[in-house]
């Protein structure tokens, strides 16, 4: 398995088969990618519209909704990220059929990882991923131990107020 990194983004993987959902998403967490995921073409284009994303990756062979449709109302509703197409369409014409409906990039299954991962770092020098204030997984990582210290007295008086009563005398027993 490729051990690229990438930098920081958010990915939404749309794509009916869980196996190949799972495959990417396990695959592209360890590049150091945040990974939403969609099952079918509408679930997709629902996310992508609502979502905060970098890159779409799209199996164009899909119920409800197929990623050609997908990818064609996406643009027509003014999302720029990058689509990638992910399809078992090998034949000649496959990939400017993808490109015409509104895919960036193309990629054949099976998937090749070291070819995903090469597509994705083109993918992300051509267009950025747009920088993210706090990384969620560093939010709350300090060395200075203040600042631990204020982090935990601050999760003590709120996390009361958000849960029930009956979690407040294990909360105030927190260490400081």
């Amino acid at each position: 398995m490729a051990s690229t990194q990438l930098p920081p983004a958010r990915v939404l993987i749309v794509e009916d088969g869980a196996e190949n959902r799972e495959l990417i998403t396990l695959v592209l967490q360890q590049a150091g990618l945040q990974i939403v995921t969609a099952e079918n073409g509408k679930e997709g284009v629902d996310a992508a519209l609502a979502g905060d994303f970098d890159a779409i990756m799209m199996d164009m062979q899909m119920p409800v909704m197929d990623g050609y449709q997908a990818a064609r109302l996406l643009r027509q509703r003014g999302v720029q990220l990058p689509i990638v197409a992910l399809t078992a369409h090998a034949m000649k014409g496959d990939e400017q059929k993808c490109l015409d409906a509104g895919c960036s990039d193309f990629l054949t299954k099976p998937i090749n990882i070291d070819l995903l991962m090469q597509k994705l770092q083109e993918v992300f020098q051509r267009q950025p991923p747009r920088p993210r204030s706090v990384p969620p997984a560093t939010a709350f990582r300090s060395s200075e131990p203040a600042t631990v210290r204020d982090d935990v007295a601050t999760t003590q008086t709120q996390v009361p107020r958000q849960t029930s009563v009956s979690h407040a005398p294990l909360i105030s027993q927190l260490p400081m």
